[in-house]
């Protein structure tokens, strides 16, 4: 029987979400700004304290906790585990989500499909602190075959990754390569135990670590990534664009996001 998820909604209030097992909420950040062709927004965020790496019965607060609130001078993601059970190393990943989602929560908020934009600028600067054990602070990007695509991937599903800060070596699961200076690691993913996790393609860019704060334009990975793989992501959607503060058990680490800016515009 499936644990159900606690939903919190907090409309359009500041950020503050924080749990154990799997607490999401809505809403703005000062800290995080969208244009689209030049008119600047405050996106409607999503928020989600992922705890997935840990057994039902250890998502409690003495075991596991996680928050993302907005603070006066930036918006902090916080993580915290013990000793817990974990069948892979991450036991955990507060998320914030702007985009619909293909997992829970979702916001009916769609950004159209790769090939309708000429450039996705994105910029971010942060600060991170560790108090112990092992932790990244990524972008986590989701382009799907479908729009409204929920609940589930499918065998031609791109998720890229950048891997901002990390204090260890990211794993090779599969091939390997460079692009701009950054270390790529990617592989075709195999279906989940569940039916409706039937797999895709994991990218990952790893930012070197004298290149903490920096921006990119996403369409320019996008497109080395369908050359490496040889396939065409063009018409794919743009189903959500996370950044998330994954970590391992009995860690600890605290992540102040000063900035996170992206930029959309579109083919005229």
């Amino acid at each position: 029987m499936k644990t159900p998820i606690k939903q919190k909604y907090i409309g359009l209030e500041s950020l503050s979400v924080e749990g154990s097992s799997f607490e999401t909420g809505f809403g703005i950040s000062k800290f995080v700004n969208l244009k689209m062709n030049e008119k600047l927004f405050k996106p409607a965020l999503g928020v989600i304290m992922n705890t997935f790496g840990v057994e039902h019965k250890d998502r409690i607060k003495e075991k596991i906790f996680c928050s993302l609130k907005e603070k006066n001078k930036f918006l902090e993601f916080y993580c915290k585990s013990a000793d817990v059970e974990a069948p892979r190393w991450i036991v955990g990943a507060p998320t914030l989500r702007i985009g619909n989602g293909i997992w829970s929560p979702h916001s009916n908020f769609y950004l159209g499909k790769i090939k309708d934009y000429k450039k996705i600028q994105t910029a971010i600067e942060f600060k991170s602190f560790c108090k112990k054990g092992f932790y990244d602070f990524s972008y986590d990007l989701w382009f799907t075959e479908n729009k409204n695509q929920q609940n589930s991937t499918f065998r031609n599903d791109l998720e890229i990754m950048i891997v901002v800060d990390s204090n260890f070596k990211f794993p090779n699961k599969g091939k390997e390569t460079s692009y701009n200076g950054m270390r790529v690691v990617y592989h075709e993913k195999k279906p989940g135990p569940n039916r409706q996790d039937k797999a895709g393609w994991e990218v990952s860019f790893i930012v070197p670590k004298d290149k903490p704060n920096f921006s990119f334009d996403i369409l320019e990975l996008v497109k080395f990534v369908s050359k490496i793989l040889n396939k065409d992501f063009s018409r794919h959607y743009i189903n959500s664009m996370d950044i998330i503060a994954e970590f391992a058990a009995k860690s600890e680490a605290k992540i102040e996001l000063h900035k996170l800016d992206f930029d959309f515009l579109k083919k005229r």
